[in-house]
């Protein structure tokens, strides 16, 4: 057997309000004296991937064998001593004490970049959701927004009658560029997580609601 190191269906998941898997059911086998390169997009579980196989994180399913030697995390002492017993072959010259000391400082160091790694990940997929959660309330907000577009152009019509045609088509062109200028802006903050996407996705036609209530108002008090 050549494999210095084994994963079998390797799964890791975060339970943060839901589960979020970043590794499924992954199997490799690793060749001692090959040389290995890890590529992937941004979010797709790379970090994770090598905090598990270095030992500092452990999977939620699956099992990591160093050497033909199963590692037990359920006790935490036992991840390394794969590594430790290695590294002390080539560091016999430090001393224990200082060795250990580094090794924890090295390890805090470790755990503080994974879980900024981590957040980073959950973040970007709340970001994913929030598109997808804008995408769809638009098929129900483009929808309303032509019914609103009637409850604004009817009385601004009868407002603006004597203006001419001149005036009614700068006054609808300017109605629409403000709609648009707030479909977008809301868009844009919902796909940030800036903003909940019911709400940006929502807030034009709010807007627009409002203002052809106040101009309904106005025509019905002119008349």
């Amino acid at each position: 057997m050549n494999n210095f190191l084994e994963l079998k269906n390797i799964s890791k998941y975060f339970n943060i309000d839901k589960k979020i898997k970043v590794l499924k059911n992954l199997s490799y086998n690793f060749d001692k004296g090959k040389m290995y390169s890890l590529m992937g997009p941004s979010g797709s579980g790379k970090s994770t991937l090598l905090n598990l196989i270095s030992l500092i994180d452990r999977p939620s399913l699956g099992s990591i064998k160093f050497n033909d030697k199963l590692v037990n995390f359920s006790k935490n002492k036992n991840n390394d001593i794969p590594k430790n017993e290695e590294t002390r072959k080539y560091n016999k010259d430090i001393h224990i004490a200082e060795y250990e000391q580094n090794e924890k400082i090295s390890s805090l160091n470790n755990n503080a970049r994974q879980f900024q790694n981590e957040f980073t990940l959950i973040e970007n997929y709340e970001k994913n959701n929030n598109k997808y959660l804008v995408e769809i309330h638009k098929k129900f907000t483009l929808a309303v927004a032509c019914i609103l577009f009637t409850l604004v152009g009817a009385p601004l019509g009868i407002l603006v009658r004597k203006g001419g045609i001149t005036i009614a088509s700068a006054l609808s062109i300017t109605f629409f560029l403000i709609y648009y200028i707030l479909l977008i802006w809301g868009e844009q903050l919902a796909d940030r997580a800036l903003l909940d996407p019911a709400i940006g996705s929502w807030m034009p036609n709010i807007v627009l609601f409002i203002v052809g209530l106040i101009i309904l108002f106005l025509s019905d008090k002119k008349n």
